[in-house]
């Protein structure tokens, strides 16, 4: 073996040197050492390692030195390592995810009214309370007034009249509004021929009857033909408006009297008919009150001296006058 022989050499050389036993075992075992570390480095070189050869003579061997007492180290040979190839990984590519639509619910529509060029107007009342309006003019001519019968009075019948008779004898006279007023129900029927009711206030209507050409504006708020003879239901009837003296129309009254009738009527009054069964049915007779208290003092006072209760036989007074 050639690690035996070089061993059996190194002895040889040493013992030829005149080293004892011990320094002999000493210089073996390192020698080993070396040798070992030597072939360990041969087998882990990369490089093919050189052969010792047997014919190495001992000048060669006695050239090579070998320090006592220091360790030799050995450096080994790094390792290289081989460089790690970098694989590029793909550039992950965003998918966005696929969302479930929610569901939203839908509202219901609401109606917007289309604006307008004229503003909304606001309702106004119907009536403005009053239960003591004032009368400040005239209903006609007064001159050509011959009588007034004051109410009420009994007509055949029996037939109880609530309102005043105005006498002209048939001429045809004016008559006009004695205040702000509204046309609010009238009738035309054969023997009348018109009969009006305005309100003045919420409580209190004045009625013109027997009149024979209103104006045409009101004369169109009703039938072209009138009713059956003495048929003087009334309709409702609106539209129409006047202030105080505005012409409402002309009459001569009746055919055979020659007069027209003027009432006056009140809700907020009860006069003595309503506490009577015979008369009580109606509020043309409950509300009826004397309808001269409401001109003016100089007014009414061309009116009272005219007053003449027993001009008409056929219309006696009836029960307590309405005007004292």
């Amino acid at each position: 073996m050639l690690i035996d022989e070089v061993f059996a050499r190194r002895y040889s050389y040493f013992m030829s040197r005149g080293f004892t036993l011990i320094e002999i075992v000493v210089a073996v075992v390192f020698i080993g050492i070396v040798i070992s570390g030597a072939v360990l480095l041969v087998t882990n070189s990369p490089h093919k390692p050189v052969p010792i050869s047997s014919e190495m003579s001992e000048e060669s061997m006695q050239s090579t030195q070998i320090p006592t007492g220091i360790p030799v180290t050995l450096t080994p040979r790094p390792t290289i390592e081989p460089t790690p190839t970098i694989i590029p990984t793909a550039t992950p590519v965003y998918v966005a995810p696929t969302l479930s639509p929610v569901p939203t619910s839908v509202p219901t529509p609401i109606s917007v009214p289309e604006p307008t060029d004229e503003p909304t107007p606001t309702p106004q009342p119907s009536c403005v309370s009053n239960t003591s309006p004032t009368f400040i003019s005239h209903i006609t001519d007064m001159s050509a007034v011959n009588y007034v019968v004051a109410p009420p009075t009994m007509g055949a019948g029996p037939s109880l009249k609530p309102h005043s008779y105005i006498g002209t004898n048939g001429v045809s006279v004016p008559l006009y509004a004695p205040a702000a007023m509204k046309v609010v129900s009238g009738s035309y029927y054969i023997g009348g021929p018109y009969m009006f009711e305005f309100q003045v206030s919420c409580e209190v209507t004045v009625r013109f009857g027997h009149m024979t050409n209103p104006i045409a504006i009101l004369a169109a708020l009703l039938p072209s033909e009138p009713n059956s003879e003495n048929d003087s239901r009334t309709q409702y009837i609106s539209g129409v408006s006047f202030n105080a003296g505005d012409l409402i129309g002309y009459t001569t009254g009746t055919s055979m009297a020659g007069n027209w009738d003027f009432g006056v009527y009140n809700s907020a009054i009860s006069n003595q008919f309503a506490s009577d069964p015979n008369w009580n049915t109606s509020s043309t007779y409950t509300a009826a009150v004397c309808p001269f208290e409401y001109f003016t003092s100089a007014l009414k006072s061309e009116y009272v001296a005219r007053f003449d209760a027993e001009i008409l036989a056929g219309n006696p007074p009836y029960g307590e006058p309405f005007c004292q």
